[in-house]
Order: structure tokens, then C-alpha cells, then sequence
């Protein structure tokens, strides 16, 4: 039976080749489209839920407010967070910190003792709790017992380490206790062994890092606990609602006398959620944009429907044009259940076919998907995801399968015998024909109303752009930071010369105002071990090390009380380029008898030899020498409201870049931290992409759909066609009959999208500040691009039928 069915299926896709070539492609272009965007949605919504602990992990993030609401989310938090949380509460069962090893992450690495050697980029860089390897799914290649539980311990990943040590990786050997140098690491201080080597995360994480630094490295000598510097997450135990460990946190630090105060709150976040656009600032990594999901969601199914329609239109046709075989088929004894069947098989294995070549199209598709859009598509499949994509396949090809199937069926076994006999041409004046015109006219209006919404999208989202780019002339003032690395040798008259710079861009009006500081957000960022400083002449030496600070006048600008001698450093920055500050131990180990002594003296040699200008008290009572230098030399940073000229991520894009040049010609390796505009002008630019691509997806599908209706249309209204003709009509005037029926359709497809059109562009419209205003031509020029297309092809596959003798065409209808 089922071989049957199948050699009929196969004899039916035969005799009409172009026609199921033509539903073939359609329907491999909805399914391709839909394994595409689904592909990219379950790869969104899987990000980090393969670690084994996911569900139970969370990140701790700091909440300001102000009037009880909240006004900021940071993902950061103070070092010592998470101890004191585990600490705090039962149902904290562990933690583990990340903190960036620079503001952009990176480091340079070098091997060690080979110090010579060319320095390596490393992308992502942290200093990290030994935890992490137990509350992470890691995939580990080689490690020593204890994991970054020793100071100077580094984990680096596979690619690192074939970068550092490309012979001995290569060849199998371990380079386990091997030694490597940060180029920021002090010449003399201790090497970092390598004590794992690692796989990288998945790109499905929002967490990656190429080399992990034990956290005992990064803040040794560390006094201010208050800085938000530190990535935490925290495992709770199994069953906890983390919303109310959340509202126990916020009530903690909830002023009820004074509701207006300004206050800060630890709050949890679900570690599996952290990617689906969740917004707090200095996150790990960009996470996704939940309206695009919903939107690339949408059009799947849009371009799927445009599809199943089509192919449903074909099926239609075919099953009236084979009237006369179910006629034959019937008069033999075939009951109407087994003409079902066959039908359905037909279906099946068109949409099998389809499905296949869909599958080869999204195969190819997806490992060129970069050089359309930039959406960091992921390229390659693991067995989950291709059995996740094999169901969907399935689901398409029944869905597709029952919408295609389930009128022809229906409309053939709806034929009387003596109507089937008498073959197409009789058929395609019954009444059954006009009932299957009338729906396939329906689907048609749909494809067609579906076409304009595309088309006006993608025509609106083009035209938005445009404006922001090009006539957006209002000046915006943003607020960004930037970084000056620091500069050997910078001195007073280089201080001034970037002053002066800085200050005759506010009278130009290029900015509105800029702080320059050694301070990263107030809180100082540079700490490192030196040799000990000495005066100048002395003999002798202490056998230890000095903590280098890097602080500017802000620092103690509002509390003096610290000084014991001497004074701040200059307001005017740049200026105390020689000067340094230190404590009481290291005055002690200097050998000064009393601070006031102190004051003015010279002392080195730390680059250079440097004056101390003040002394301060020690924090605690057994606080390391310390030293607090300020300047150019060291690495700076600038707080700017920059005036931009336009609204448009691209335009502000331009700004800084033009801005941040500027500067580098006095400020070499200037760069800005705070770039987050670029990954607004990217989904601008990947928005316009992808309404452009499957607008031409829509415009193809909808267009087969005229095609294959005017084709239909042509065949039902030949006899009318003749009889107009000898009637004297001529061929303009049959055209006008003809594209007229179809213009009507159009008519009806724009009142159908039009109010879904203008709904869906203002909510779109209203993101942005500065906008168009909606006008009627956005919506009558896609009415009058589809107007053409039809028109045209309307003409096309109607001549054949306009053209012959009239006389024949009634004559062939008649026999």
C-alpha cells in the first residue's frame, strides 16, 4: 500500500515539475529561514545553563537608590562581598570572585626567566578564587592539586598556552610549573606559575577568560574596601528563593527615617538569566537584545506561512487540474479515505524534500552569517542542539504537511464523478473552482499583506537611519571615560600642553567640561610592590619592598588631618610630576629622623629621583612603606562630557574617535574605556540587515504567489477572455480586467497591515529621541513597489491566454 501511494506521489511531482520545483524551493526557503533564526534563539536561551550548578547560581550585584527606587545597577561589588554574604546567611553554600585584571580585561604575557622575548596579548584576563573550578563546569587538561590557592599561581587556557609555549604544548609535554611574566609586573618581583591549563568556556557564556591569576595576587596591601571592583557570584543551596535573601539586603540598608537618603544594596540575580538582556553596567559581557529575539522569532514564522500558503496555492491548482484522473480513480472503486491519503503522501514527500534542501541551505547559510550580520552567530552544532533542530524539523514538515494537504483533499473528494470526468478545463468553470480561487485569493492577500509589512520595515528602519546619520544636526552631550596609559618622562610643560588642549576644546564648545585624574571612579586603581626608595648618599639599604600608590589632590582634598608634615599634592594637575608622598614606615626605612626633615629632601630611585613633598600617618599599625605618586607618567584618567553633533550611535562613534586622535598627537596609546555606543549602532545596522534580507525572502515568495494565481486566473477566465474579444474588446482592455482583479487584492492586503504597520513602527520609532515623523509615503511607496511586480508578472503569465484566437479558446473550453 505504502509503495502505492508512493509510486503515485512520485508519478503527481513528475507531471508537474516546474510546479513542485517551484514548491520545493519555497518551502526549503521557509524551513532554511526558520532553522536559522531557531539555531540562533536556542543558542541565546542556553547561555550558561551547561554548567551543572547553573540553576542555583547567582551573581551578586550592587543596586543604588534614591527615594527607595533604584537609580543604577552595577555588576560590580566591593572585594570582601562575598565572604561577608556566606558568612551572613545559611543559605549561601559557596562563592567565587573575578576581578579584571585591567579596566579592558587584558594583559600582556611574557615567559619568564626569557624575559627578552616578545610579549604575548592576552584577551581576558582575572584574578580569580580557587572556587571557581568547583562552582564551574571547566573543562580541565592539566592541573597541579591545589588550583590557584598560592600567591603567583596563573590557570591559562589551551590557546594561551600553545601561544606562550608552542613546543612543548604541541608536543604533549606538560608545562605544568612553568613561569610567566605581566609586562605591568615589576621586573624583580616574583613570576606567576602555571599551575593549570584549561579549555575554554563556550561561547554560549556570558563569563570568558583566557588566564586566571590567583585572587591572593590581587589585593595584598588593599586598605579601601568600598571600591566596586569584583565580579561575585554566589551558590545557593538547593530550594532558596533568592528574592528573599534579596529583600532581607535591601531592608538592611533601608534608612525608614529618611526616605530621600542615597544608599547602596547587594541584590542576587539568577546566573542563568544574566545574557537575556539584563542591563547593569561594567558587565562581563554584552548581554543579548530580547526585542531582537522576539523579532527574528516573528519573522520565522512569517516567512514559514509565506511558504505553506504558496505551496498551498500550487496545491490548489494541481489537485483541480487533476480532475479528470480522481474522476477515473473514483470510477474504479477508490474510496475518498485513500484519495486522502494520497494526497497527504504527495504533501509529505514535497515537504521531506523541501525540508532536506532546506537543511543543506541553512547548513551552508550558517557558517557565512558573519559576513551579513554581526550577531556573533554561532557556527557549529553539538548533539543537542541538532536534536533540538531535527524536532523542529519535524514539527515544520507535519505542520506544513497538514496546512498544504487538508483543503486539496477536501476540494477533491468534494467533486461529483460526472464533474470530474469531464475534465480540467470544465472544472475550472465549477463552482469547486471558484470556491478554490476564493481561498486561494485569501492566502494570497495574506502573502501579499505580510510583503508590505516587510517592505515598509525595512523602508522605515532605512529612512531612521538615514535621518540620525545625516540630518540629525542637535548637539548631545555624553558622558565618557578615558585612559591615558602614562608616559615616561611626561613633565610640567607636557601637563600644561594637554591642559591647554583640553581647556580650548571647552571654548570651542567640543566639550562641556573634563576632570583628569590618577583616581579610577574616586578609588585608587594602581598598587604595586618596588625596590625601597633611599636618599640620595646613603649607604644603606632595607631588604624588603615599597608599596607604590597612584592617587592625585582628590584623594585627600577633603581630610588633611592624615598629614603630619608637608602637603597635598597641587590642584593643578600634572604639576607634582617629582613629588611623592609617604608614610611613617617608609619614612623609617629611609632613615629621616623626624618628617619635617623629610620635607623637600630627594629620594630614589624609582624611574627617577623624586622629592617628597608630604608625610602621612600610617592606616594601620603595621601598614608597608608606602609611597602615593601623582601625574602624566602614570596611567590617567578622563572623566569628559563630550558635545556631539547628532544623536545617532554612529555619529557619536565618529565623535570619539575624532576626539580620542586628538588627543593621542600629545597623548600616545590614548584610548576610552566606555564605548557601550557601538553596540547600539551594531544592532541598528544588523536590524536593517535582517529586514532586508528576508523582505527579499517575502518579495520572491509573494511574487511566485501572483505568478502562480494569474496563471490560474488566466486558465479559469479563457472562455470569458474569448468571449470579450469577439465582443471587441482589445488586449489593453483585457489586461485592465485582469491586473485590476489582482490591484483589488493588493487593496485589500494594505487595510489589513497598514494599521498593523503603523502600530509596530511607532512602538519601534518611540526608542529613539530624535525620530522621523511617519508619513503616507512610507506606506504608498511599498503599495506601488507590489503594484509594479504584479502588474508585470501578471502581464507575463496572462498573454498566452489573451493572445490565442478567441474561437479556439471557446472551442477548448466547450470539448
Amino acid at each position: 500500500m505504502l509503495k502505492s501511494f508512493l509510486l503515485i506521489s512520485l508519478r503527481g511531482m513528475w507531471s508537474k515539475n516546474s510546479t513542485t520545483l517551484l514548491n520545493i524551493t519555497c518551502l526549503a526557503l521557509g524551513i532554511a529561514s526558520c532553522l536559522f533564526i531557531s539555531n540562533f534563539i536556542i543558542h541565546e536561551l542556553s547561555f550558561d545553563r551547561f554548567h551543572a550548578n547553573s540553576s542555583n547560581l547567582y551573581r551578586v550585584e550592587t543596586h543604588s537608590y534614591h527615594f527607595q527606587d533604584i537609580t543604577k545597577k552595577d555588576a560590580l561589588t566591593p572585594f570582601e562581598e562575598g565572604p561577608k554574604l556566606t558568612d551572613e546567611f545559611n543559605e549561601i553554600s559557596g562563592y567565587f570572585r573575578l576581578i579584571p585584571y585591567s579596566e579592558n580585561r587584558s594583559v600582556f604575557l611574557k615567559t619568564h626567566p626569557n624575559i627578552k622575548k616578545k610579549t604575548n596579548y592576552v584577551e581576558t584576563a582575572y584574578f580569580a578564587d580557587p572556587s571557581i573550578f568547583s562552582l564551574l563546569d571547566i573543562d580541565i587538561i592539566e592541573k597541579r592539586e591545589h588550583l590557584l590557592a598560592k600567591t603567583n599561581n596563573i590557570a591559562i587556557s589551551a590557546q594561551v598556552a600553545e601561544m606562550l609555549f608552542p613546543e612543548k604544548f604541541n608536543s604533549g609535554q606538560s608545562i605544568l610549573g612553568e613561569k610567566v611574566r605581566p609586562e605591568s609586573l615589576d621586573k624583580l618581583a616574583e613570576p606567576y606559575e602555571v599551575v593549570a591549563v584549561f579549555n575554554q568556556l563556550p561561547k554560549n557564556s556570558h563569563l570568558h577568560f583566557d588566564a586566571l591569576f590567583s585572587i591572593e595576587s590581587s589585593h595584598p596591601y588593599k586598605v579601601d574596601t568600598k571600591i566596586l571592583d569584583t565580579h561575585t557570584y554566589v551558590l545557593l543551596n538547593e530550594n532558596v528563593d533568592y528574592r528573599t535573601l534579596n529583600s532581607q539586603l535591601y531592608k538592611e540598608k533601608t534608612d525608614t527615617q529618611n526616605p530621600s537618603a542615597f544608599f547602596s544594596s547587594s541584590a542576587l540575580f539568577p546566573f542563568e538569566k544574566i545574557h537575556l538582556g539584563h542591563q547593569t553596567s561594567n558587565q562581563p559581557s554584552p548581554p543579548t537584545s530580547s526585542i531582537l529575539l522576539v523579532f527574528l522569532g516573528a519573522i520565522g514564522i512569517i516567512v514559514l506561512l509565506l511558504s505553506t500558503t504558496n505551496y498551498a496555492n500550487n496545491s490548489i491548482i494541481k489537485a483541480l487540474g487533476r480532475a479528470k484522473e480522481v474522476g477515473i480513480r473514483k470510477l474504479l472503486g477508490v474510496t475518498p479515505n485513500s484519495l486522502r491519503k494520497s494526497i497527504f503522501y504527495e504533501a509529505l514527500l514535497i515537504n521531506l524534500v523541501a525540508a532536506i534542501l532546506g537543511t543543506v541551505i541553512f547548513m551552508i547559510g550558517q557558517k557565512s552569517a558573519d559576513l551579513f550580520i554581526d550577531i556573533g552567530y554561532p557556527v557549529g552544532l553539538n548533539s543537542e542542539r541538532i536534536t533540538l533542530l531535527v524536532l523542529i524539523v519535524a514539527f515544520l514538515v507535519a505542520i506544513s504537511t497538514f496546512l498544504t494537504a487538508s483543503y486539496p483533499s477536501y476540494l477533491l473528494n468534494s467533486l461529483k464523478l460526472t464533474q470530474a470526468l469531464k475534465g480540467k478545463n470544465l472544472i475550472f468553470q465549477s463552482k469547486q473552482s471558484s470556491r478554490g480561487a476564493r481561498v486561494m485569493k485569501g492566502l494570497l492577500v495574506f502573502q501579499l499583506a505580510m510583503c508590505l509589512i516587510f517592505i515598509s520595515g525595512a523602508y522605515v528602519v532605512y529612512k531612521q537611519l538615514e535621518f540620525l546619520k545625516e540630518k540629525d544636526n542637535r548637539n548631545i552631550v555624553i558622558e565618557v571615560l578615558g585612559k591615558f596609559p602614562g608616559l615616561t618622562g611626561a613633565n610640567e610643560y607636557a601637563a600644561d600642553l594637554n591642559m591647554s588642549y583640553l581647556y580650548e576644546a571647552v571654548l570651542e564648545e567640543k566639550i562641556n567640561s573634563f576632570k583628569v585624574s590618577n583616581l579610577y571612579n574616586g578609588q585608587i586603581n594602581m598598587r604595586q610592590e618596588i625596590e625601597p626608595l633611599y636618599q640620595k648618599g646613603d649607604s644603606s639599604s632595607f631588604q624588603g619592598k615599597f608599596i607604590l600608590s597612584l592617587i592625585d589632590h582628590n584623594y585627600w582634598k577633603n581630610d588633611t588631618t592624615h598629614f603630619i608634615s608637608g602637603a597635598n599634592f597641587s590642584s593643578k594637575f600634572g604639576e607634582d610630576y617629582r613629588g611623592i608622598i609617604v608614610n611613617e614606615s617608609a619614612l623609617e626605612k629611609m632613615n629621616f629622623h623626624n618628617p619635617e626633615s623629610a620635607i623637600g629632601a630627594e629620594v630614589g630611585k624609582y624611574n627617577s629621583m623624586l622629592t617628597i613633598k608630604g608625610v602621612v600617618e600610617n592606616e594601620t599599625k603595621n601598614e608597608p612603606p608606602m609611597v602615593y605618586v601623582t601625574g602624566f607618567r602614570y596611567p590617567t584618567y578622563f572623566n569628559i562630557s563630550l558635545n556631539v553633533k547628532g544623536s545617532s550611535a554612529e555619529k557619536i562613534n565618529s565623535a570619539l574617535t575624532q576626539f580620542q586622535n586628538d588627543l593621542q598627537y600629545d597623548l600616545p596609546k590614548f584610548y576610552f574605556i566606555t564605548r557601550s555606543f557601538e553596540n547600539q549602532s551594531k544592532l541598528e545596522k544588523n536590524l536593517l540587515s535582517l529586514f532586508v534580507l528576508f523582505t527579499a525572502v517575502a518579495i520572491f515568495i509573494a511574487c511566485i504567489g501572483v505568478y502562480t494565481l494569474s496563471a490560474f486566473t488566466a486558465q479559469k477566465r479563457t472562455k470569458e477572455i474569448g468571449m470579450r474579444k469577439i465582443l471587441g474588446a482589445t488586449v489593453p482592455q483585457v489586461l485592465y480586467i485582469l491586473i485590476y482583479d489582482f490591484i483589488r487584492l493588493i487593496f485589500i492586503g494594505s487595510t489589513i497591515s497598514i494599521p498593523l504597520i503603523v502600530i509596530g513602527v511607532r512602538n519601534w520609532l518611540s526608542n529613539f529621541t530624535y525620530r522621523i515623523e511617519l508619513q503616507p509615503l512610507m506606506l504608498i511607496v511599498p503599495i506601488l513597489i507590489l503594484c509594479v511586480l504584479s502588474a508585470g508578472l501578471i502581464i507575463k503569465q496572462s498573454w498566452k491566454a489573451i493572445v490565442v484566437n478567441p474561437l479556439n479558446a471557446i472551442s477548448n473550453i466547450t470539448h
